[in-house]
């Protein structure tokens, strides 16, 4: 769980990250669960004020096969609010705010294509893009 926080200054030397960054490569052995297994329970990302600036591409970066995150009551402020791809599935972002200032044409989220049977699901955000 990452919860109640003020995150910022975080992509001071690269702009393809965020100011959370996951990467999802390899299974572990979950015991919370009963029986024990290998499939992941969802990260919980919630409640946090996270500022996309030094020119941070996203605010979450959900990168490089990352799933099974639950994004949800967050304001995400200066970039985009939600970002999947490289085989990342089954996520959820919702009930956010994303303040977003336009440098592409990924305004408040960013996805790519899933696997077979695996989709992220995007709703009732708000997006504000600022021109």
């Amino acid at each position: 769980v990452v919860e109640s926080n003020v995150i910022f200054n975080t992509c001071r030397e690269s702009g393809d990250h965020g100011a959370i960054n996951s990467w999802d490569r390899m299974p572990f052995l979950n015991d919370l669960q009963s029986p024990p297994s290998f499939s992941a329970l969802p990260t919980h990302t919630r409640r946090n004020l996270i500022f996309g600036n030094y020119a941070a591409s996203q605010s979450f970066d959900n990168d490089d096969g990352s799933s099974w995150y639950d994004t949800y009551k967050n304001v995400f402020y200066g970039s985009d609010g939600f970002k999947m791809d490289y085989g990342g599935h089954d996520s959820n972002f919702y009930q956010n705010l994303v303040i977003v200032f336009p440098f592409d044409s990924q305004n408040c989220y960013n996805t790519a294509s899933f696997r077979k049977g695996h989709v992220d699901n995007f709703f009732e955000n708000i997006c504000i893009v600022k021109y």
